[in-house]
């Protein structure tokens, strides 16, 4: 019996996450009004704010965990990303990773605020109508895997080879 109740909570637990993912759908989907000012380009991402005192590292360019996190990006989720972060935070036990790509997306990740944000912007940072198509879809769902490989792959090297000091 405990089974079938199982696969009831489950099935019940679907239709919850597809009518949670309609319900979000016309929200990403807007067109700025005109009048109305443009949010900040630098949203909230609910990670704890770092000092650049604090133990940071930001790897230089020809760093190998910066070219290889760039070379796994660009295999995994696609090749015309520009990088404007990448650092690690031992002492924070964190690592964050932002940039944009070509399509208009923005993206942050964070190991601490266990969370992928992305926006749709232009290049001066006002939000712009999208039309959702395949690609566009399949852009997202790569990120989002490609987040949650990179959050487990980071979280171990913090423990095991950033270890605070």
């Amino acid at each position: 019996m405990k089974k079938k109740n199982n696969l009831i909570n489950e099935h019940d637990y679907t239709k919850l996450m597809i009518d949670t993912i309609r319900g979000i759908t016309p929200k990403v989907i807007r067109e700025q009004d005109e009048n109305s000012e443009a949010p900040s380009q630098e949203p909230d991402y609910n990670a704890e704010p770092h000092q650049e005192g604090d133990d940071v590292i930001t790897p230089s360019d020809n760093d190998s965990n910066y070219t290889g996190e760039i070379k796994k990006f660009s295999d995994t989720v696609d090749p015309r990303v520009q990088v404007s972060k990448f650092k690690i935070y031992p002492k924070a036990r964190d690592v964050q990773f932002e940039g944009r790509l070509d399509s208009g997306i923005n993206f942050f990740m964070s190991i601490k605020a266990m969370k992928l944000s992305i926006s749709i912007t232009d290049d001066n940072g006002k939000p712009i109508k999208i039309y959702l198509d395949s690609d566009l879809i399949s852009t997202i769902q790569k990120l989002t895997g490609y987040y949650d490989n990179w959050s487990k792959e980071w979280a171990q090297k913090l423990a095991s080879e950033y270890k605070a000091k």
